[in-house]
């Protein structure tokens, strides 16, 4: 059985790329043939692939690309083409009836929420964006309506699916590597490196990219709490104060020691199909204040973490107080851990081999 992983790219940096890897890796092991192809060029990608094809395709337009990837695997002769997110619409133009697609979130959703900020001057309007938007508005919608089955990364993902396109899909859960996070990698020195002082609380916050994440958010209930520093990482810096510390973009050894070493993790997404890093934060013990985006389904409030609405900058202020309290912050992080340990990636692996099963492509 040969499938081709096909996907925008595959460096681990990304949610999708640490998702295409973990599932590459575990259908082989599950014995099948597993090819990559991605849009753009993996060779800076930390993860070992298994046969990644020579040559990529360069995503340029909606018309264009699918040419250049049906030149790439018209004489392959797959029986699946497992594409993940809208990259998928190079797929379904040629080999609909082989093709399952992933979906980490809906360009629509995302759509909704920028309409939202730039109405309320959160965030300025760009008339590059907003083609942008069109494009991929359009390349979304004829993909996952024509692909033979889809698959969501959580059921917040598939009630989107449902509502935008009206189809049902297969939910196939993000998952975390507990081995690779986890509480013992805690460096009791790392606070004293970044000049965190004893008495203060280590608040960290990644993301790529900062007003889908809520960033800014999360910047203006900070300055209430005087409790904490703010660590922010994943992203260029531009936002540093006296008690924000900024470390620009993360390598992968800095972001565990992090995430192993924060006292509270906060992401308040704007948007979200199902966030990895708040697994992986999640796996590493931590209390974690969230928003109610999708993926969030997994956590109960005040058990394994924090739930706010969207845009709360009080509520976000209200959580950062309560976890300044150390034994609800031990029991949360505990109860998290707990949480994380039931999405191993082998389930994520099974999930989507079931979805090809129920879908009649193997």
């Amino acid at each position: 059985m040969k499938i081709l992983i096909h996907a925008a790219d595959g460096s681990p940096a990304t949610g999708i790329g640490q998702h295409v890897y973990q599932l590459g890796k575990g259908l082989v092991e599950e014995g099948f043939s597993v090819e990559y192809l991605f849009g753009r060029d993996p060779s800076g990608c930390h993860h070992q692939y298994v046969n990644i094809l020579p040559k990529k395709i360069v995503d340029i337009d909606p018309f264009l690309s699918p040419f250049f990837f049906k030149l790439h695997v018209k004489e392959k002769k797959y029986d699946i083409i497992h594409s993940h997110a809208q990259i998928a619409y190079n797929a379904t133009i040629w080999f609909p009836d082989i093709n399952i697609t992933t979906l980490h979130g809906t360009d629509h959703g995302v759509y909704e929420q920028y309409i939202f900020e730039i109405e309320n001057k959160k965030i300025a309007p760009s008339i590059n964006t907003k083609l942008h938007f069109k494009v991929t508005l359009f390349k979304e919608r004829y993909a996952h309506k024509k692909a033979k089955s889809l698959i969501s990364v959580s059921n917040g993902v598939a009630s989107e699916v449902n509502h935008y396109f009206g189809r049902q899909s297969y939910i196939a859960y993000n998952g975390v590597d507990c081995d690779e996070y986890n509480p013992d990698m805690r460096s009791e020195n790392l606070k004293r490196k970044l000049g965190i002082p004893k008495d203060q609380l280590m608040l960290l916050f990644i993301g790529q990219t900062d007003w889908r994440k809520g960033l800014h958010y999360l910047i203006s209930s900070f300055h209430h709490c005087k409790k904490y520093k703010l660590v922010i990482g994943g992203l260029p810096e531009k936002y540093r104060n006296k008690n924000i510390i900024s470390l620009g973009i993360l390598d992968d050894k800095t972001k565990k020691d992090l995430l192993a070493s924060c006292d509270v993790f906060c992401l308040p997404s704007l948007y979200e199909g199902m966030s990895l890093i708040m697994l992986e934060a999640m796996a590493c013990g931590k209390p974690c204040i969230l928003t109610d985006v999708n993926g969030t389904e997994i956590i109960s409030n005040d058990e394994n973490g924090i739930i706010v609405k969207k845009r709360d900058v009080q509520g976000i202020t209200k959580a950062l107080d309560y976890l300044t309290e150390d034994s609800l912050r031990e029991k949360i992080g505990f109860n998290a851990r707990k949480t994380a340990e039931k999405f191993p990636w082998s389930d994520t692996v099974n999930q989507t081999i079931n979805a090809y099963e129920k879908s009649k492509l193997i």
